[in-house]
Parts: C-alpha cells; sequence; structure tokens
C-alpha cells in the first residue's frame, strides 16, 4: 500500500498564488473506502479521471491477481428516506496535533519477517465485523487522503507560517519544559 500512497502524494496543480486564488486550482485528493453491502465487503478508490490509469498501474504492480472494475456510485443504491432508514454518521480528527505519530505497520511488527500465525494485522477485527453484516444492512467507510502542505499558518496570525518540522520541534520543546523540574537544587558541599 506504500507504493499507493506515494502516487496519491500529489501537490501540483496549486503551485503558486494564480493557481490557488485566480485559477481555482487545489491539491488533488483521493478517497479510499472500505464498504461492507449486506455482509460482501469492497473497497473502493475514487479519484479524478486523469489520476485513474496511474492507480490501476501501482495497485496491479503490487497486487497482480486483483480485479478493478469501474463501478457507479454504491451510495445511490439507498435512497434517502429517513421514515424507513436508520442513518448514522460521524467523523474522525486526529486527538493530537499533527506532528504527533500515528500507529503504523511498524508498530504492529509487520515490517519483521515473523511466522504469520503471530503478525498483528490491524484490519482484521475490522474486516471480521464487516463481513458479518447481515443482509439488507450497509457499512460505508470513507479515508479522504491529500498531500500535505509543506507549511500551514500558525493559529492566530495572519501571515505567519511553520512547517510540520518547526511545529513538531515546539512541540518537544513545550513536552522538555513540562517534565523539567521546577527548582534547580545544588549541591553545596561543605569546606573543613
Amino acid at each position: 500500500m506504500e507504493i499507493l500512497l506515494e502516487v496519491c502524494h500529489r501537490t501540483g496543480e496549486e503551485q503558486t498564488f494564480i493557481d490557488r486564488w485566480w485559477l481555482g486550482k487545489h491539491r488533488t485528493w483521493f478517497s479510499l473506502e472500505l464498504a461492507s453491502i449486506g455482509g460482501s465487503v469492497h473497497f473502493f478508490i475514487w479519484t479524478r479521471t486523469p489520476w485513474k490509469e496511474v492507480l490501476k498501474a501501482s495497485i496491479y504492480s503490487q497486487y497482480p491477481t486483483v480485479e478493478i472494475f469501474e463501478v457507479d456510485d454504491y451510495t445511490k443504491q439507498i435512497p434517502f428516506d429517513l421514515e424507513h432508514y436508520v442513518i448514522w454518521g460521524c467523523e474522525f480528527s486526529l486527538a493530537k496535533d499533527d506532528p504527533y505519530p500515528i500507529k503504523t505497520y511498524k508498530d504492529y511488527g509487520m515490517d519483521k519477517e515473523t511466522k504469520e500465525e503471530f503478525k498483528i494485522d490491524p484490519l482484521s477485527s475490522l474486516m471480521e465485523f464487516l463481513g458479518n453484516l447481515p443482509a439488507g444492512n450497509n457499512i460505508w467507510i470513507q479515508l479522504i487522503i491529500r498531500a500535505h502542505k509543506k507549511e500551514k499558518k500558525v493559529k492566530g496570525t495572519w501571515f505567519k507560517k511553520q512547517t510540520w518540522k518547526e511545529e513538531g520541534q515546539q512541540i518537544i520543546k513545550d513536552i522538555i519544559k513540562k517534565g523539567a523540574p521546577a527548582k534547580k537544587i545544588e549541591n553545596k558541599e561543605e569546606t573543613p
């Protein structure tokens, strides 16, 4: 999946002020979707048309036996009728600032050569749940991804910007400051 995510790391559309504010360009975004439609689990990727073949090629290069089909929007199969359907939704956000790391496959030990039965797949419980969904029920999970800009505006300012590395360094300084002792205790040796 790393190769696919590298392909999705596109920042070229909004290079200049004119591109963003005059021509209305913005960074390309992609939607990675997991959908359980009555217990049948599907993976979907939404992309702009120019990126379709590039994504297909990167998926086939890593998963040569996979089958890829262009499909209609699966959400259109369910009519919006609140009298007959119960609909619930939520949006997840980061618990901490951007520079704090999230768990990756390395945290789960999936980068090491170990026996298959000892590997922990972080998606296995989710896939089991989605696969056991009764007929007539749907669960749709959508991850919208877009390349991170190298810098962003500092909250509470108009023009000051900082990179995520600078933000991370400031967070580290704050953590060290909080962990430092309040007062320095000096050891004074008595001289005879």
